[in-house]
């Protein structure tokens, strides 16, 4: 999972922003005036992997939730 510094705020605000790490992917989308963050297991994109095995949590879209949503994408790993 890249730095929490390293994810621009500007950006998930206007677009999404795919990653993968150990083993996951993960989603941040800018949704209702907050943040929508998905996990799922490699090694398909979101499009094509079954929702059954999606999971997903809100955040405040700030800096403090992006902090919080690495945290929470962290503690997922396997």
């Amino acid at each position: 999972m890249p730095d929490v510094s390293q994810i621009p705020l500007g950006y998930v605000k206007k677009k999404d922003l795919p990653g993968s790490d150990n083993g996951i992917r993960y989603l941040f989308r800018s949704e209702d005036g907050g943040l929508t963050v998905w996990v799922w297991p490699e090694p398909y994109g979101f499009a094509a992997t079954d929702e059954s095995l999606k999971q997903s949590r809100r955040f405040e879209l700030s800096r403090e939730g992006i902090a919080e949503a690495v945290a929470w994408i962290n503690e997922m790993k396997p």
